[in-house]
């Protein structure tokens, strides 16, 4: 294909497709240079149709209903107005409890075996920012292709539920039935070899060692989707988490992008979040996409791992890693990623970060606790979840020494005694980074037009350097912000990454 933005085949319509398509039965329709348009459609359910037989549930108010104890509610069977290829259920809860759900899909009389999957209270924004709309839901289930829903919520003891609804998502273009000729035009495509892999990521840039990477224009975004924000942290990027989406593993390279699209209207229109919950998302063939818009290498403020989105950045592995292993295309991304995405905020992948948290019912830490966690993490590290899954959660180890080893060498953890020194009261700022080996270092200050002002340099694995406010010739310089640029330098002329930190200097 020519272009990286051509998703699958061009349609090739011949009279005999027609026939062929018409005994050989229902395909979706080939999709050609345009994304296909997501449509979203919610089914209310009333609560009280879930409560378990013989149950005596407490009736609140908005129709909302408690139970005594646990139980699965009553089985639903509930249609869409649409086709559609992912599916959620959100509510609204008065309590913290995990919310597990029982799906099977498919249609009345034909559906396929119920899977469980395990509501993310935890995985959802910090309370009080613009993503917090209070909702409750399951992870976005990947469907295939199906019009109905046969459904079980877990209801939990004493916790009040409301506002139940099914949230069905279609981003293939077939919300409607397909016509014959689209699925002539797709049958001949397979058939005559037309149906490529999607996306031609873009290469990495050697310089800076980024991976790979399919924008959210290439994988169909629609920004005028998008709620609010972006948000950043002031502190920038100090860990990472890495999820899993709980979704099938077995869909087709050509399905990644419909799979997302699908998490990124139910994230928005389902739980009303800002924009999809991750900063980046890997698929199982090992292709890394970008997830929440507002810059890659930007610390943009998430919605993965409520009370501790702020500095940090969400990589979601596009399947479910309970007990299957993750296809070492998948792992060598994440560790790709994670050199470099860590590398851009001068953090050691296998560090430690300390974090505050920022409260909420589904994670283990009260609001403004300080918490010391691996700057590469799981999600239950901090929530109360299963997540990214036991069988990924053991790779974080080679993936944290993967990470720090790939792109050397590295200036690591950059800082600034002060924010602000005095020139009448005689202070003094100290420039500190460790280094992943012993490199010859400068620390450049500029003004805020860039004209040199003083310079220090030094060698080994550590640099300090302390400024006093004034130029090379010892005169003091005017009030103002300056940049401290650190830069540095092995024997054999790798350079590493430059750091930069802002001083201000009052009268």
């Amino acid at each position: 294909m020519p272009s990286s933005r051509i998703r699958r085949a061009v349609r090739t319509i011949v009279p005999m497709g027609v026939l062929v398509a018409a005994v050989l039965g229902v395909l979706p329709p080939a999709v050609g240079t345009a994304t296909p348009s997501t449509v979203v459609r919610k089914v209310a359910l009333e609560t009280a149709s879930l409560v378990p037989p013989r149950a005596a549930p407490a009736l609140g108010p908005g129709g909302s209903i408690r139970l005594a104890r646990p139980a699965w509610s009553a089985r639903r069977v509930v249609c869409a107005p649409i086709r559609f290829t992912t599916l959620g259920v959100v509510w609204r809860q008065e309590g913290g409890e995990e919310i597990p759900a029982r799906v099977a899909v498919g249609a009345p009389g034909r559906f396929g075996a119920m899977i469980e999957v395990e509501g993310e209270p935890a995985e959802a924004p910090d309370p009080g920012t613009p993503d917090d709309a209070g909702l409750q839901g399951t992870p976005p289930v990947w469907a295939g292709e199906a019009r109905c829903a046969r459904l079980r919520l877990g209801l939990p003891e004493e916790d009040a539920i409301r506002d139940v609804r099914v949230v069905f998502v279609n981003t293939s273009g077939t919300a409607t039935a397909p016509t014959l000729l689209d699925r002539a035009g797709d049958l001949l495509a397979r058939a005559w070899g037309m149906v490529t892999e999607p996306f031609a990521a873009r290469g990495a840039d050697a310089a800076s060692a980024q991976p790979a990477l399919i924008t959210r224009a290439e994988w169909g975004a629609k920004e005028k989707l998008r709620r609010c924000g972006p948000d950043y942290a002031e502190d920038g990027v100090k860990m990472a988490y890495v999820h899993h989406t709980v979704n099938s593993n077995s869909y087709a390279a050509s399905r990644s992008d419909d799979l997302i699209r699908g998490i990124y209207a139910y994230h928005v229109q389902g739980r009303h979040f800002c924009d999809i919950a991750y900063n980046f998302l890997i698929d199982r063939f090992g292709r890394i996409f970008e997830g929440r818009f507002g810059g890659i290498d930007q610390p943009v403020i998430g919605a993965h791992a409520m009370g501790f989105n702020t500095g940090s950045t969400g990589v979601a592995a596009l399947g479910t890693f309970t007990s299957a292993t993750a296809p070492r295309k998948m792992l060598r991304a994440f560790k790709r990623l994670l050199a470099w995405r860590l590398d851009v905020a001068h953090v050691r992948p296998t560090g430690k970060a300390v974090m505050i948290s920022a409260g909420g019912s589904a994670q283990k830490f009260k609001k403004g606790q300080q918490v010391t966690l691996p700057v590469i993490s799981g999600h239950r590290h901090t929530g109360h979840t299963t997540c990214p899954g036991s069988a990924l959660f053991r790779k974080l180890g080679p993936i944290r020494l993967a990470a720090d080893a790939r792109g050397l060498p590295k200036i690591w953890s950059p800082a600034r005694s002060v924010e602000a020194i005095s020139l009448w009261q005689a202070q003094t700022v100290q420039l500190t980074a460790t280094m992943s080996e012993p490199m010859s270092w400068t620390v450049a200050i500029t003004d805020a037009l860039g004209a040199p002002v003083r310079e220090f340099a030094g060698a080994g694995a550590l640099v300090d350097a302390t400024w006093d406010g004034k130029r090379s010739d010892g005169t003091p310089v005017a009030p103002g912000t300056y940049t401290a640029t650190i830069r540095a330098r092995t024997t054999a002329g790798a350079q590493a990454r430059e750091a930069v930190l802002a001083v201000v200097v009052n009268p």
